[in-house]
This record gives structure tokens, sequence and C-alpha cells, in this order.
């Protein structure tokens, strides 16, 4: 420990912080300590004192239990923290202006001109007016991000600092009072807006939203919406911010939806391959490509539903790899799909390993219809308190077969950070018994081993665990650990580890 404090801050600066997997582009990510900083703050008092600003640099308030833990703690780290997050859902709810006060507010006030270099405050519940106040008076907060309109009586006062976190709207022109907060400096991250009419450029000039991020369009199954290529270039001028642009629809089974300059190619070469009729895609994700000019758009993100019937599923995500070389997120949905149709688990890793730029990826009813070859593992269940295991058994099995599928994504798709998961089944031998999996698995480091936590149900048994699959050795090892709500816990027999 002869080293000087600053060397060993340097060092802890490339460990600081968990990723927040679930952060949008519309808000400031809010990453917890990493369990490495953690461990290093217990060692001893000095590594405690360096550890600190990265320990409570970021903090979440949850509720009113929560704020008052923090007031009665704040005098050791209240020089830290930077970022602040308010969510306590007691507050005033929808007349939130016409409450008085709760201790919600008063703890919130006397709290934050103790935080020296608060910068940014993210307020996920509706707030008062008296809270806001005092935020925006704080003069090294630069950042507010609201996730409800402010209330009325804040409509007129300076909302430079303020940010709308995400927005509906019948079409592009904004309400009233909306429109009140944009005058008065507010700005709207994240747009969604249904378009009744062709998209082109003086749609789109008509009106400014300053400071977005991301745009939602939905348009409507009667229209053609895309008949001038001048609107991107138009939203593009008027929105400098503007990096990631979504259009979807729900009800059309055709492709008139999807701007054609960046699908021509792609629906041409589907209907080539006779694939057109296997699939519908219901939504599209444009990205602004960094470092170049403010028009040049690609292809980021694409959902796709496979149609009833057997379906071409290979084949599909090989052409979209081909199609969309730049794809950060894909999601293959097959709920819709009846048939019978089994698809090989290798072959899918193998496809998917043609995405070189992929970092998410959801699977819907996809594993269940994947052949798991040489899948002969059997773990077992310890401290069943039930008589009737079958279910537990099943749902074991079931989990351990997709986790090494999922692993083994991840180890293909060198990009890859994070695969959904919502699947579901029937034992062979007994439809009766039927299991269900929905979560998420992100990679936890750079042996791309994956972790997270999946709910489960077997038979409506409901289950939910936090679980890490590595591969040690050229052997699969998975660890699932039952939550505190979890009355089993589960682990695979060591000695039974098989390798694929």
């Amino acid at each position: 420990m002869a080293l000087p404090n600053e060397i060993f801050h340097s060092i802890i600066e490339y460990l600081p912080y968990t990723p927040n997997w679930d952060a949008k582009p519309s808000r400031i990510p809010i990453q917890p300590a990493s369990p490495e900083v953690i461990a290093l703050s217990v060692v001893n008092w000095r590594l405690r004192r360096i550890c600190l600003p990265f320990l409570f640099a970021n903090i979440a308030i949850r509720q009113i239990k929560g704020a008052k833990k923090l007031e009665k703690y704040l005098a050791f780290f209240s020089e830290f923290t930077k970022a602040l997050v308010i969510d306590i859902s007691c507050w005033q709810g929808i007349v939130a202006s016409f409450l008085p006060p709760v201790a919600g507010d008063q703890i919130i006030t006397r709290i934050l001109p103790q935080l020296e270099k608060l910068c940014y405050v993210e307020l996920s519940n509706r707030f008062s007016s008296a809270l806001l106040k005092v935020i925006l008076a704080r003069p090294t907060v630069t950042s507010v991000l609201v996730h409800h309109l402010p209330p009325q009586d804040m409509h007129d006062h300076d909302l430079s600092k303020v940010t709308l976190s995400s927005q509906s709207l019948g079409d592009l022109n904004p309400y009233p009072s909306l429109e009140r907060c944009m005058e008065h400096g507010m700005k709207v991250a994240r747009l969604k807006v249904e378009i009744h009419g062709p998209l082109d450029s003086e749609r789109f000039r008509s009106k400014i939203y300053h400071g977005l991020k991301e745009l939602r369009v939905c348009t409507d199954s009667s229209i053609q919406p895309f008949t001038t290529s001048s609107w991107l270039p138009a939203l593009s001028s008027t929105h400098p911010t503007l990096n990631e642009i979504w259009f979807e629809n729900w009800r059309r089974n055709d492709l008139a939806f999807l701007p054609p300059d960046f699908m021509f190619s792609f629906i041409k070469e589907s209907k080539k391959q006779d694939l057109r009729n296997f699939f519908i895609i219901q939504h599209i994700g444009l990205h602004k490509a960094t470092g170049q000019s403010s028009h040049v758009w690609y292809v980021m993100g694409l959902k796709l539903t496979a149609v009833r019937g057997y379906t071409p599923l290979i084949e599909i995500v090989a052409l979209i790899a081909s199609s969309f070389p730049r794809l950060e997120e894909l999601t293959l949905d097959l709920d819709s799909n009846n048939s019978k149709a089994a698809y090989s688990g290798d072959d899918l890793v193998a496809v998917l390993g043609q995405f070189s730029s992929l970092r998410s990826l959801t699977l819907r009813d996809v594993f269940k219809r994947l052949r798991f070859e040489r899948n002969n593992f059997q773990p077992v269940v310890r401290r069943i308190d039930s008589e009737d295991t079958r279910p537990v058994i099943l749902l074991v099995r079931a989990k351990t077969g997709i986790l090494r599928y999922a692993l083994r994504i991840a180890k293909e798709v060198k990009s890859l950070e994070k695969i959904y998961l919502d699947d579901n089944g029937r034992e062979h031998g007994d439809r009766n018994l039927l299991w269900s999996l929905l979560g998420r698995l992100h990679v936890v480091n750079s042996n791309r081993d994956i972790g997270g936590t999946l709910r489960r149900s077997a038979s409506g048994l409901w289950l939910e665990a936090h679980v890490v699959l590595s591969l040690r050795a050229g052997r699969e090892h998975l660890s699932i650990v039952g939550s505190e709500r979890d009355p089993y816990k589960l682990q695979p027999r060591a000695e039974r580890r098989s390798s694929m």
C-alpha cells in the first residue's frame, strides 16, 4: 500500500460503474457502482476514502424511507454526488399542484443545498411546483429530466434546464400546455407521433422540438407515407440533436410504411429468394452516422415477426445480416407462428455470428422451436418444499438448455451486450406441464460470460432467480441462485457439467 492515493484513484477510474443496460437515448444513464469498487471500498479506510467519489457519484432515492436514510448519512458523501434520481411514487399524484407539500418534498428541499457538486436531477414521478423551483434555483444544476409535464403554475417560468423524457402526440403539433413549456425553454428528448398523411419536408419544418434525440413515427395503415425523400434532410437540419428514428405499424402486413431509400435492396432480395411472404417487419430504426454529414443515416434496428405456417428463419436472418451490416438491435418474434417445424440451434448461433455490430438481441418464442444438439445435461434440484417436483425439474432443464445457447450466442456475436428472452413450451410426453421464461441477460466480462435475472414458471409455479453462465476450461458452468422471494434454490451438480 505504498502507492500514493493519486495512483490508486487513477486505477479505480477504470472500473467505477456497472453499465445501465436499460438506458435510453432520451435520458442520461445513471450507473451504479461496480462490484469491484464496492469490494475495494471495504478493504481498509484508505481505499474507502478513495472509492467514495465513485460510490456516491450517482444516487437514486426510492420512497420516503430512502429519502430519510439519505438525509441521515448525507454528511459522509454530500461533496461527491453529481446525479440524483428521485423516484418517490407516493407523492401528490395527478393533482400535485393543488395539494400541500408532503414529507418527500420537505426532505429533498433540505438535502439539495448540501449537495455541492450536484449537476443532474431526474424526477421519475409527478412533482410539486415548490420542489421544481428549489431544484432549478440550484446554481450547480444544469440538467433536470422530468417524466411528466411541470405543474401548470410553472409553465411561465424559465424551463431551459428542464427536459421532458418522452411525449406522445396525435400529430406533430403540440397541445397548448406542452407548447407553453417549450416556449419557455423546455426540451423534449423523445417524441412519439402518429402520422395521418404523407411525410414531407414542410411537415417537419412546421415545428421544432429542441433537444429531440429520438423520434418514433406510427403511420396510418391507409396511407403511403413516403411520397418524397426530402423529409429526412429537413428533419435532420431542423433537429440537429436527433440521432434515432423508429417507424412502426402494427396493422400493416406489407412493407409500404418502411422508408424505401433504406429498404429497397432488402425487399428486392427477399422477393428473389422467395422469402417475402414469411415475415412482417413491424419496427425499423434509423441511426445517424457519427462524424459524418447530418444527413447520413443507416438501419440500426429491426423487429421481425413470423407469419403463420413454416418460416425459413435461418435464411431470413442471414438476409438481414447481409443487407444491414451495421444493425445494432434485432428482435425475432415467432409468437404468431403455429408451425411445428424445429430449427437447428447450431444453425441459429452460426447465422447470428454474421452480425458484426449487433448489441441487443430480443428472442420471443424462438428457443422452444430449436433442436438443442447434444443436449445431455441433467441438472438437479435441491431444497424442494413441494410434493410434486416435476414442474421445477422441468423448469431447470428448460432454463439450462436456453442459457447454454444464449452463452454460445454471446461468444459468437462479439459485439453483443444484452439478450432479452420471452419463451415458453411444453414438456415432451406431458402436455400438462408448461414452462415459461422471461427476462434479460447481459455480457458481464471480457470472457463473454453472461448473467442476469430471469422470471420463470412451470405449471403455474412462478420463480425468480439471478443466473450466471460462464465457460471454464472448455466446459460450461451454470449457477442459478434464487432471489429472496424464491422458495427454491436451484444448482446443477458440478460434476454434471457438459461441453457442447
